[in-house]
């Protein structure tokens, strides 16, 4: 497998996939490259996804260590205990959090997934057909292929209603499956929707937009019973009138 970084940004968390060995020189190279986009962007939060990364060293744990202390926030997503050891062999005081579940990275990033810079674009926003959140939240869409293959793909949703949801991607191997899909081919996507870390909702969905330059999807909701629907509604009610008090209380 070829080293390499792949960078991706959600709201204001820098998003680094780390692949292949961060040990020897890819460590320093990968170092430099991500200092130059925390500096251009000025971001502070960070989110390491190291799940296909097979091998690290002392200077790659040393790299991750560093940049944790210069951000306000950092995470590492691993699901391998070779990967979680070695970092927490370094990190003595455990001040990185280490997360196995991308829902949990998900929760943690909630705030900063939802927020979005000037630059970008919201593509469904214009149209109030969903709601802007202030809180990111989890949702795994699950499809079968005409092959008879089950795929999940994860996203956090960053747009709600009562009528479907837009969701931004946060890793690029299921940002990949979602454009090589023909979406004609699907005719229902299954979502698994974390209102909080107790509650999901099971929903019955199709894929109905994929911005041309990617990072996220589109789905409308068919068929909710009357419990989903007023369920939606009233989470996005509440966290609506939380979120207007906060700013009050800012401005």
């Amino acid at each position: 497998m070829q080293s390499k970084l792949i960078h991706k940004r959600v709201g204001v968390v820098e998003i680094f996939e780390l692949i292949g060995d961060l040990s020897g020189n890819f460590a320093p190279i990968c170092g430099r490259a991500i200092r130059e986009i925390l500096e251009k962007n000025q971001s502070r939060h960070i989110l390491l996804n190291t799940e296909e990364l097979y091998q690290i060293d002392v200077h790659g744990t040393q790299l991750i260590l560093r940049l944790a202390e210069k951000a306000d926030q950092c995470v590492v997503m691993a699901h391998d205990h070779y990967i979680t050891d070695s970092i927490r062999l370094e990190d003595k005081n455990q001040k990185i959090p280490i997360l196995d579940k991308w829902e949990a990275c998900a929760f943690q990033f909630s705030r900063e997934f939802a927020q979005w810079v000037k630059t970008e674009s919201h593509p469904w926003t214009e149209k109030r057909r969903y709601g802007r959140l202030e809180t990111a939240l989890p949702l795994f869409l699950n499809y079968e292929s005409e092959e008879g293959k089950s795929h999940s793909l994860f996203s956090v949703v960053t747009n709600l209603s009562e009528g479907g949801l837009y969701a931004r991607f946060v890793e690029s191997r299921s940002e990949k499956q979602l454009a090589e899909l023909d979406v004609q081919d699907v005719q229902i996507v299954r979502l698994q929707l974390f209102l909080n870390t107790r509650e999901i909702l099971s929903l019955d969905g199709k894929v109905i937009h994929r911005p041309a330059g990617g990072g996220g999807v589109g789905v409308e909701f068919m068929e909710l019973h009357d419990t989903t629907k007023i369920k939606i509604g009233n989470w996005v009610d509440q966290t609506g009138l939380l979120e207007k008090g906060r700013n009050h209380l800012h401005e």
